[in-house]
């Protein structure tokens, strides 16, 4: 059996058959239809905001949120990140994890929980690992919501040579010859 630890809305954590151990927050009536929330890449759980997550408990769902693996509490996998040339010849290492094995990771959580269908929320990344879970289990799966994402295909999604070109190139000059700081956040 898995461990887990913790109340409603606090970390908890599914250790999975794999050894991957995922941090999780669980809201809501656990007898409502369940709703899987899968962040992108570079966030945590916590980027569902409180209000969010409160707008759909009270929609009536049971909300579940996971950290990927190498985010936020779950286990940060030892491998090295693939080196440039492999990146942009999309050759893996080969003890790299792929999209599959987070989904089985999402997957594993609901077992953990006993959950057997689910409405699968993603954004980004997450929205990749949503789909890959509804392409994968799809018996498990009530429906699929994938926000700002793609497919993962490599022709899909990526930005035209023209912008990857702007965003390489030196910041724009100012009128009077200094140069404008990036922006960083904000509108």
């Amino acid at each position: 059996m898995p461990e887990t630890s913790g109340a409603e809305g606090v970390d908890q954590y599914a250790t999975l058959p794999s050894g991957i151990r995922i941090c999780f927050r669980d809201y809501g009536d656990k007898a409502d239809p369940a709703m899987l929330l899968v962040a992108g890449l570079g966030e945590d759980l916590t980027f569902w905001t409180d209000s969010f997550v409160g707008s759909l408990v009270t929609r009536g769902f049971r909300v579940v949120a996971i950290d990927n693996r190498d985010a936020g509490q779950s286990t940060f996998v030892a491998a090295p990140p693939p080196g440039l040339w492999r990146q942009l010849a999309g050759r893996p290492r080969g003890d790299a994890y792929a999209l599959a094995d987070m989904g089985q990771d999402g997957i594993g959580v609901l077992d953990h929980l006993g959950i057997s269908r689910v409405h699968l929320v993603g954004r980004s990344m997450g929205g990749m690992i949503a789909q890959t879970i509804a392409a994968t289990a799809p018996e498990r799966v009530l429906s699929l919501t994938s926000v700002y994402s793609t497919t993962g295909a490599r022709k899909v999604g990526q930005p035209a040579l023209s912008t990857v070109l702007l965003l390489a190139a030196p910041p724009a000059r100012r009128y009077d010859g200094c140069r404008r700081p990036r922006r960083t956040s904000g509108p």
